[in-house]
């Protein structure tokens, strides 16, 4: 076997290592930006006391199940202001409970009273029957997405545990790669050095050699 099949294999492995560092780096930056995104979100959240806003978005946490399967328990959904004239049947809509205005519902509308004042019949896709009538001035907004558990962390991130959980978790992360990539950079600097003394070994050798041959007759 000649020394370029037996470097192929080699050359193979480092590029397969190479590619899969790439990939590990790139998930270990977008979870490093996600724990923190939650953190962020659930602070405002905490702080404010209203839900989470971008713009004219709105974030809310699922916390129950009145809408499964399509929208799961601990989801989170993003709702945007909607006029609700152009509202229609299968609607999924966030609204301030007109028995609480301290609770939030998300239900899809099955119904729309039109009269001397538009009213919204709505039920959460797991329930067998429909919530009370519905003012129009209690609508939040439309549903656009809903990303599912992201919810739970929210919720988890509003406690004391775990506030410190997701501030601890992602430290630890990085004090952890930072002492692997120390750690590999004292083994390339090692090997460097133990390269550099070889090469000198090798040359003072030659040079040896080649003395040596000279006094030859």
């Amino acid at each position: 076997m000649d020394s370029q099949e037996m470097k192929t294999p080699k050359l193979k492995n480092r590029k397969v290592h190479k590619t899969l560092k790439i990939i590990f780096d790139i998930f270990y930056v977008i979870m490093l930006l996600f724990f923190g995104l939650v953190v962020v979100l659930s602070i405002q959240n905490k702080l404010s006391g209203n839900a989470v806003r971008f713009g004219k978005y709105q974030l809310y946490a699922v916390e129950g199940g009145s809408m499964e399967p399509n929208i799961k328990k601990g989801s989170v959904i993003i709702i945007s202001p909607v006029e609700t004239e152009s509202l229609q049947v299968g609607d999924v809509i966030t609204f301030i409970n007109p028995d609480d205005d301290k609770t939030v519902v998300t239900h899809r509308i099955v119904k729309i009273n039109e009269g001397e004042e538009t009213t919204f019949i709505t039920r959460g896709d797991a329930n067998n029957a429909d919530d009370d009538p519905l003012p129009a001035d209690k609508i939040l907004g439309r549903v656009n997405v809903a990303i599912p558990f992201i919810g739970f962390l929210m919720s988890f991130a509003r406690t004391k545990e775990g506030l410190l959980t997701l501030i601890i978790i992602p430290g630890v992360l990085i004090i952890f790669f930072e002492i692997l990539n120390l750690v590999k950079a004292s083994r390339q600097l090692k090997k460097r050095k133990e390269d550099l003394l070889l090469a000198k070994l090798n040359e003072s050798l030659i040079g040896t050699s080649s003395e040596g041959g000279n006094k030859m007759t």
